[in-house]
């Protein structure tokens, strides 16, 4: 491909994902490193995100919702991965994304069989094949500065996941694949990431303010699945709008950490 061309398809793309270039001639700039493992740590996130939507059109929960959100993370995925793939040197970071749009193929290829019961574990298995293939993407973003910010953006990233599983994991519960091992290892390892984010130094007053409206809304999950008061329809549809509005705040989180890297 034409570099002038490659380079104005890397502008373009970036910053349609609220990315940037150096002004230096350097593609992966320290001021973008931040927002590509935002990016990359928000894959795991949509590849949970998919296989929940996938359940609630089988349960018939808000199916409108899930067709459309699914469809948002299947193409959120796809350019991520291009705007990324076009913007990394390192030999490591482009190995990783090369291996996460593979993944990513064979994931979408299940996606475009008609939705039945007899796929949700097969999709189920290659939304774990997305997630650790993005996890490994950003292993290998990480590793290329020794900021410690670098870090917290994954590990505040990581709680998006978190509580989509969660919510993930009790659909398919209804499906008859029970997922109580990790629901329980999600919750476990959500309260205390959010113990370490509300005490970390980089925690500014503005996200230490969403970190708590991300609590509360936390505790209705928790507590509804803890002591149900309501019918499994009720919570199940309830679990959904929960979990979309802790990813929405957690994403502003995430953001504000990601600034505050500098490579």
């Amino acid at each position: 491909m034409d570099s002038s061309i490659s380079r104005r398809k890397l502008h373009s793309t970036l910053a349609a994902l609220g990315l940037s270039l150096s002004t230096t001639g350097h593609t992966q700039s320290r001021q973008t490193l931040g927002a590509m493992i935002n990016l990359a740590g928000r894959n795991r996130t949509h590849a949970h995100r998919i296989v929940r939507c996938y359940a609630q059109l089988l349960l018939s929960v808000e199916p409108d919702a899930a067709r459309r959100q699914m469809t948002e993370s299947s193409t959120a995925v796809g350019s991520s991965l291009d705007a990324i793939g076009l913007a990394v040197q390192e030999d490591a970071s482009r190995n990783a994304v090369a291996r996460a749009k593979k993944t990513w193929a064979d994931f979408e290829a299940l996606l475009g069989v008609a939705t039945d019961r007899k796929q949700v574990r097969p999709i189920n298995t290659a939304a774990g094949g997305l997630f650790n293939a993005s996890a490994s993407l950003v292993a290998a973003l990480q590793a290329t500065t020794a900021e410690r910010t670098a870090q917290i953006v994954s590990s505040a990233g990581l709680q998006r996941t978190r509580i989509t599983r969660i919510a993930k994991g009790f659909l398919m519960g209804q499906l008859g694949e029970p997922a109580t091992d990790e629901i329980r290892t999600e919750r476990a390892e959500f309260d205390s990431t959010h113990q370490m984010l509300m005490g970390a130094p980089e925690t500014t007053a503005a996200i230490r303010s969403n970190l708590e409206l991300v609590q509360v809304q936390y505790a209705f999950i928790t507590v509804a699945l803890d002591k149900p008061i309501v019918s499994v329809a009720q919570f199940a549809s309830a679990a959904v709008s929960t979990n979309e509005r802790i990813v929405q705040v957690m994403d502003e989180v995430v953001r504000a950490y990601a600034g505050q890297v500098r490579g």
